[in-house]
C-alpha cells in the first residue's frame, strides 16, 4: 500500500462528491427558478370555441415552457408559428390535467397561442416561461457530470495506491521499527 497514493485518491474522491452535490443544488435551484411563471399558471383567460389568444414570445434560438390547464381537462390547439421543436406531454397536478408544451424558438421570433378546439367555452390557467438561462443550466449539468468524472478518477487512484507494493525505502523503514 502507498499511504501518499491512498490519501490523494481519497481527497480527489471527496472532491468528486462535492462538485456533485453542488452543482445538483445550483441545476435544481437554476430549474425551479425558470419554471416558476409554469408552476404558477398565473394567467387567466375564458375562451369560446374556435377563440386563439396569444400567450406570449420566444426569442430565436431560446426554448419556452407552456403549461395549462382548462376547464374541460383535454388538450387545447397550440400554435408556435416559426418554432423548430414542439413537444407536448401532460401530468396530473392537484388531481387536474395539467398540459406541458415545449416550444423551441427559430432564428427569428416566435408568437405561441392557443386556441379553443372544443364545442365549449373554457376557462383557461396557463403560464409561460421562457427558458433564457440555459447557460446556468447546462453549467449544473456540466458540473454534475464533471463531478461524476472526478469522483471516478479518485476511486481509481484509490484502488491504485491500495493495491501498489510499499517502496524499499517504507519496507526497510517498517523492519526496523520492529
Amino acid at each position: 500500500m502507498r499511504k501518499n497514493v491512498v490519501i490523494a485518491g481519497a481527497i480527489i474522491l471527496v472532491a468528486g462528491i462535492v462538485i456533485f452535490v453542488a452543482s445538483g443544488f445550483f441545476l435544481v435551484s437554476s430549474a425551479s427558478t425558470e419554471l416558476n411563471a409554469v408552476g404558477t399558471l398565473s394567467a387567466t383567460a375564458t375562451l369560446s370555441p374556435g377563440q386563439t389568444i396569444s400567450v406570449g414570445n420566444v426569442s430565436g434560438n431560446e426554448f419556452a415552457i407552456l403549461g395549462y390547464q382548462d376547464s374541460s381537462g383535454s388538450p387545447l390547439q397550440i400554435s408556435a408559428s416559426g418554432a423548430i421543436y414542439q413537444k407536448t406531454g401532460a401530468a396530473h397536478r392537484n388531481g387536474v390535467e395539467t398540459f406541458v408544451v415545449v416550444v423551441g424558438g427559430a432564428s427569428g421570433e416566435t408568437a405561441v397561442s392557443i386556441t379553443n378546439n372544443q364545442s365549449s367555452t373554457e376557462i383557461l390557467h396557463y403560464g409561460l416561461s421562457t427558458l433564457s438561462n440555459l447557460s446556468s443550466l447546462a453549467a449544473g449539468a456540466l458540473g454534475a457530470l464533471a463531478g461524476i468524472a472526478v469522483f471516478i478518477i479518485g476511486l481509481v487512484v484509490l484502488i491504485v495506491g491500495f493495491v501498489l507494493k510499499p517502496k524499499a525505502g517504507q519496507i526497510q523503514a517498517a523492519i526496523g521499527a520492529s
